[in-house]
């Protein structure tokens, strides 16, 4: 790693969002949950799991050499797809309970509600979408204390 990294810098790029967006995000996501429905705490916890996976892999990317980010690579991208897919299969389970997803999925996508988002809707918006990953991730480690 051969350079300082700040919060700015990350604030200087294309479609970020900063903590208060995602802390609104987030909130919308969970308002409505039914915690004590089985499939959505699966759902659920489907999302964290891929999402902290996502972020072991791009925590790192700095400190890896050339080589090393090549061959990881396809490994960084996969966690990113598997993310997205457990983002839209709970989005979709909320639906069947009729839970309303419209606020976070139009902020956090940037989209009109979809009857059947898919992964290909979302790739506009990776970095985005990856970015809110790593802000759960940081949630639950903050709460891991």
């Amino acid at each position: 790693m051969n350079k300082q990294l700040t919060y700015k810098q990350y604030e200087s790029q294309l479609e970020t969002m900063t903590f208060d967006e995602m802390h609104v995000i987030y909130d919308q996501l969970l308002e409505k949950m039914d915690w004590s429905n089985e499939e959505l705490v699966e759902r659920w916890s489907d999302v964290m799991q891929h999402a902290i996976a996502y972020t072991n892999v791009r925590a790192g990317w700095h400190a890896l050499s050339f080589e090393e980010k090549v061959t990881k690579d396809p490994a960084r991208t996969a966690a990113h797809n598997d993310f997205m897919f457990y983002l839209i299969l709970f989005e979709r389970t909320l639906k069947q309970y009729h839970i309303p997803t419209e606020q976070w999925t139009k902020s956090l996508f940037l989209q009109d509600e979809k009857e059947q988002r898919t992964i290909e809707d979302l790739h506009s918006h990776r970095q985005r979408i990856g970015d809110f990953a790593n802000y759960l991730t940081f949630i639950y480690a903050l709460n891991a204390r």
